[in-house]
Formats: structure tokens, C-alpha cells, sequence
């Protein structure tokens, strides 16, 4: 899936590991994201498309960064992996990133979609760090929709009532909140190498899910969603 990580991405992301190393982490975390989504690798280098959209909502770049880069934590570690993984959060946001490019059926995956992936924790370091500036997730998901609409699409299969690679085959019956769903189990059933998606897919997808029902459920039933997600990510990795 890598591969379809556009390059404004990909150079946002070695710019999170760059600073997740100087803070001495072996993983990168949701604000390391971000502040690669807002810095640039020079001088003269125009900003991602992620923080032009921030910028025109009114976003206060460099008071955002600052906010971000001083709640940074530093770790011992002085020899890193040569491919660092990431912390819990900001693997969440990764792969809410892939399902949106997907379930848009986008061909390249960009810092918009990821941008829009860390709007989706409230209490991610980027939402609490906008939310000074009165700038909410709302606010930046509408700013975002104009790329995404502009985006180039693989949806010549999805016209024809087909999925795009990915996802599942539109269905007349399903909710848009169910096919996204299903989107998502697929899309992580093809991520760890499996076959049709099945339940443990489904229930990592309710997870992770924008509306968030799933997991207030099992809130208010005294279960950690949290620990339900990791249970279910263990038994994924002994399947694949």
C-alpha cells in the first residue's frame, strides 16, 4: 500500500521520523504527523497541500507547530530501527488515511488524506492544538473536500457497480455508513495478506469508524475499546 503514497507524503512522513528521532522515540506518534504535515524540508519549498488547507482556514502555522513541538516527549532510545513503526494513535490515522483514499476510490494516497485521518481523534495533539484558533474538525473536513473532489479516481470499476481494489462492490441495501464500513474490513483484510474479510476485520473497522458507536457501546458496557482493538490486532498477526 506503501507504494501509493504520493511524494508530498512520503517526505511528510520522513520528516515526522526525523523528529520522532530527535526526540530519542523509536515510534512515530499523531504530533510527529503533524508536524511533518507543517514543516517543510527548506527553505523556498512550498508547504504540503495539508497545511496550505490549514493555512487558508486562517491556521496559525508556526503557533501550531510551536504548540506541537512543545508537547513533544523525549525518549532514551540512540539507535533506531531502520523502518520505525508507529505508536497506537498515529497507526490508527495511517490506516484511516488508506480507507479514505480507498473508499474515495482516490488512485494515490496524500497529506490531505492523512491530515483528514488526525481530525478524527478529539484528542489527538492536532485537533487540541487547532481548537485555540476556534478551527474544529468540521471546519477542516470541508476545507479538504475541494482536493479531494479534484482528485483523479479509479472509479471507471466503481461506475460499473464494481469495487475499487480495496473495497467492497457498492450495494443498493447498504447504508453509507455500513459500505464504509465493509470498505475498511476489506482493506484491512488485504493489508495483513488474508482472504474475504471476516468478523475480527469487521470489528477493528466498527473501531476504528468515524462515528465512533462501536466504541462508545462498550464504554458505557465498562469494556476499554482500546484493549478490545489491541486483542484483535494480536490475532491478526498470528492469521497473516
Amino acid at each position: 500500500m506503501q507504494d501509493r503514497f504520493e511524494p508530498e507524503l512520503r517526505a511528510a512522513l520522513n520528516r515526522a521520523r526525523l523528529i520522532a528521532q530527535r526526540q530519542g522515540l523509536h515510534q512515530i506518534g499523531t504530533a510527529h504527523l503533524a508536524l511533518g504535515l507543517l514543516t517543510t524540508d527548506g527553505q523556498g519549498q512550498p508547504p504540503c497541500a495539508a497545511a496550505q488547507s490549514l493555512a487558508g482556514l486562517g491556521a496559525d502555522i508556526p503557533s501550531l507547530g510551536q504548540a506541537l513541538q512543545e508537547g513533544l516527549v523525549t525518549g532514551p532510545v540512540r539507535f533506531f530501527p531502520p523502518n520505525m513503526g508507529f505508536e497506537e494513535m498515529a497507526g490508527r490515522a495511517m490506516q484511516l488515511a488508506i480507507n479514505g483514499a480507498q473508499q474515495m476510490g482516490h488512485a494515490g494516497i496524500g497529506t490531505e488524506h492523512v491530515l483528514a485521518a488526525l481530525m478524527q481523534e478529539p484528542e489527538g495533539p492536532l485537533v487540541k492544538g487547532l481548537a485555540p484558533q476556534s478551527i474544529d474538525a468540521k471546519r477542516v473536513i470541508e476545507g479538504l473536500n475541494p482536493l479531494f473532489q479534484a482528485r483523479p479516481r479509479e472509479a471507471a470499476a466503481a461506475t460499473a457497480g464494481q469495487a475499487v481494489p480495496g473495497t467492497v462492490a457498492p450495494n443498493s441495501r447498504m447504508t453509507e455508513s455500513g459500505q464504509r464500513v465493509l470498505n475498511a474490513a476489506s482493506a484491512l483484510a488485504q493489508r495483513y495478506g488474508h482472504g474475504p474479510a471476516g468478523t475480527p476485520h469487521l470489528v477493528l473497522a466498527l473501531l476504528d469508524d468515524t462515528d465512533r458507536m462501536l466504541t462508545s457501546l462498550l464504554r458505557r458496557a465498562g469494556v476499554n475499546p482500546t484493549e478490545v482493538r489491541q486483542l484483535l490486532l494480536q490475532q491478526l498477526r498470528v492469521d497473516a
